[in-house]
């Protein structure tokens, strides 16, 4: 028989994360600084800042994948297994349209909630203004970084390698529970941390449900996607009713929670259809 690698550690994918995260924040400062030497015009151009600073969230992320990417490869040169990139059937993907529609509406919802015990602060104002386009330019480099970059990245890293590791150690819920924590922690923004930590316990379901990301990065980029629309297309305009006393209409919430627990309820049942179905 042969020995399969053995799948790193927890403390050693979160170090490794942490450090990667650490390196994409130096090297984001270190763009910055030589871009501003090169176009002086930057330190007074507003459009051209804001542009410049969605470049370097993307890249961002990218220099942590890769900075992760290199020390876990020697560990587990099995990218598939490692970042469970495994096929899913078409009808659980189906799913992913609605259920990632309604976890942006009750993320949203919690949200404003939230934000009547602890108002924004203007750090997070400064970040949530990172999503806002002024350029069609600025537009594009926004979706890719936020929409496509970042989905792929954070689920690979958390709910692949990350998660699994838990998974293998302590278990599926402490595993789920644990990567969502510190996922909602690296990034960094109290305001948000509640939301993004269920949000990450939802998601991390999905991926040890279906054994793969491959879903999750699309419930990941809906979120984000949506995200974009709602500071960018004003959307609560476009959508009857959705505000309701500026909270989020409770038809709206309630419709959400249901799809968000009938989509978990489906995904259980249709997962143990499917192993009953290839059991001899």
């Amino acid at each position: 028989m042969e020995n399969k690698p053995i799948f790193p550690s927890p403390l050693y994918i979160g170090l490794i994360i942490f450090l990667g995260f650490i390196f994409s924040l130096a090297s984001a400062a270190l763009l910055s600084a030589v871009s501003i030497a090169i176009f002086p015009a930057l330190k007074t151009d507003l459009n051209g800042q804001r542009l410049l600073a969605k470049v370097i969230i993307t890249l961002g992320e990218i220099n942590l994948f890769l900075f992760v990417l290199f020390f876990l490869y020697r560990r587990l040169p099995n990218i598939v297994r490692l970042f469970r990139i495994h096929r899913v059937p078409l009808p659980p993907l189906l799913l992913m349209l609605p259920l990632g529609i309604a976890l942006a509406i009750a993320g949203d919802a919690l949200d404003r909630l939230i934000q009547i015990i602890i108002p924004s602060s203007d750090i997070t104002t400064q970040l949530a203004s990172l999503l806002k386009a002024t350029t069609s330019l600025e537009l594009a480099m926004l979706i890719l970084g936020s929409v496509i970059v970042a989905p792929v990245v954070e689920e690979w890293l958390f709910r692949g390698a990350l998660q699994q590791a838990f998974e293998h150690t302590i278990g599926v819920t402490k595993g789920v529970i644990y990567a969502s924590l510190l996922w909602a922690i690296i990034h960094g923004i109290m305001n948000w941390a509640i939301q993004i930590f269920i949000l990450g316990v939802i998601i991390g379901y999905v991926a040890w449900r279906l054994n793969s990301t491959l879903p999750t990065i699309i419930l990941h980029a809906i979120n984000n996607f949506i995200a974009v629309l709602f500071y960018n297309w004003n959307l609560p305009l476009h959508l009857p009713g959705y505000e309701w006393h500026q909270q989020v209409n409770p038809v709206y919430s309630l419709l959400a929670i249901a799809v968000i627990f009938g989509s978990i309820r489906w995904l259980d049942s249709y997962y143990r259809s499917s192993n009953s179905a290839i059991e001899p």
